[in-house]
């Protein structure tokens, strides 16, 4: 097992490997019902592509993909990425794919999600997280209002996705918002 970089009551976040770029993984970028909403579904992938991507990923300082893990198998089920990362205006965004669909809905990407807003918004002093969600993706976008965040605004015809243009609802999260617990 990889060490747990950030960990959960039922998962943690590690590093993304070459390791992972194997099997399932592959097999969820090349699944147009699982990259609906992604640009990594757009084109084949191959082999040469991910390992491209994630030597950028790991060369880079303004992104931070990490693996979603199961603890009581250490299975990969999913990834979730902090990208963008300015840290003069301390603003970054966020990106999620649950690969495997037995765990879509089950609560794996909100808790996921939490680990990676207490990273950004305690230890890298970020004060605003940012998410695009295509009107089509409605579990994303409940999901995002579930967590907090607010809308900001809509892009018109923003992708082309599942056949057809899509508005880009834009979401935000700030450091106050997150760190602030409710007024009871």
């Amino acid at each position: 097992m990889q060490q747990p970089f950030l960990i959960g009551d039922t998962i943690y976040l590690r590093t993304l490997l070459a390791s992972d770029l194997t099997g399932r993984y592959f097999d969820w970028l090349n699944d147009a019902d699982i990259t609906r909403y992604l640009d990594a579904g757009r084109f084949p992938n191959s082999d040469a592509s991910m390992q491209g991507f994630l030597a950028a990923m790991q060369a880079s300082d303004h992104d931070v993909p990490l693996a979603i893990c199961l603890k009581d198998t250490d299975q990969h089920v999913g990834n979730i990425k902090l990208g963008e990362i300015n840290y003069f205006h301390k603003r970054a965004v966020v990106s999620i794919l649950i690969g495997e669909r037995d765990f879509q809905g089950q609560g794996i990407a909100t808790q996921a999600h939490r680990l990676l807003f207490d990273y950004a918004f305690r230890r890298l002093g970020m004060n605003r997280i940012e998410a695009g969600v295509l009107d089509g993706n409605v579990p994303s976008r409940k999901l995002y209002e579930k967590l907090g965040f607010q809308l900001e605004g809509v892009r018109k015809q923003y992708a082309w996705a599942d056949g057809r243009y899509q508005d880009e609802y834009v979401y935000s999260l700030l450091a106050s918002d997150f760190l602030t617990p409710p007024a009871s």
